[in-house]
């Protein structure tokens, strides 16, 4: 995670494996419920770049990590911790039940943005299972929109599109 142990504003906490400069890193963005993407920002958690020591910009893109809800392992120390957060019943059956869920909770983490490029990446090389890594890294890096004050977000649309589209 981000800290400023080393007075640099969390800049420089990209490690390993994140900061081999082949490996696509992924932050983590914490969106702020809208249907504009301009007003999301980068996690506090999520770290930053450049690495520290041969100053590769990284994260390479960033993806939804904020409150994602995610199943719940009944007997996990998770259920037990301070921070559990259910997802409200609401959220996904036609109730106006005030109840929380037995079987799914909130998470938040690079841990839960990363799987959202690893399924656009399943997704590309299922269709195109011809793509070389570097193939696959440069379709994906050149499909993130850019913003300022925040690094490429995936598109996850347009992946999706990509899948259905003839090998590069």
């Amino acid at each position: 995670g981000r800290t400023n142990v080393n007075n640099t504003a969390g800049y420089g906490t990209i490690t390993s494996p994140g900061n081999h400069p082949v490996v696509i890193t992924v932050g983590a963005l914490r969106h702020m419920y809208t249907s504009m993407r301009g007003d999301d920002v980068l996690a506090t958690y999520s770290s930053m770049g450049p690495t520290r020591f041969d100053h590769v910009v990284k994260p390479d893109l960033v993806a939804v990590g904020n409150r994602v809800a995610s199943l719940i392992a009944p007997s996990s120390r998770l259920t037990a911790s301070t921070n559990f957060s259910p997802v409200p019943l609401s959220q996904y059956l036609k109730t106006n039940s005030p109840g929380m869920s037995s079987d799914y909770m909130y998470l938040s983490g690079t841990s839960m943005a990363a799987p959202l490029v690893a399924g656009a990446a399943a997704r590309l090389l299922s269709e195109h299972p011809g793509l070389t890594s570097q193939e696959l890294r440069i379709l994906i890096l050149k499909n993130t929109t850019r913003q300022a004050a925040l690094l490429g977000k995936i598109n996850e649309g347009r992946i999706l599109m990509l899948s259905n589209e003839p090998s590069p």
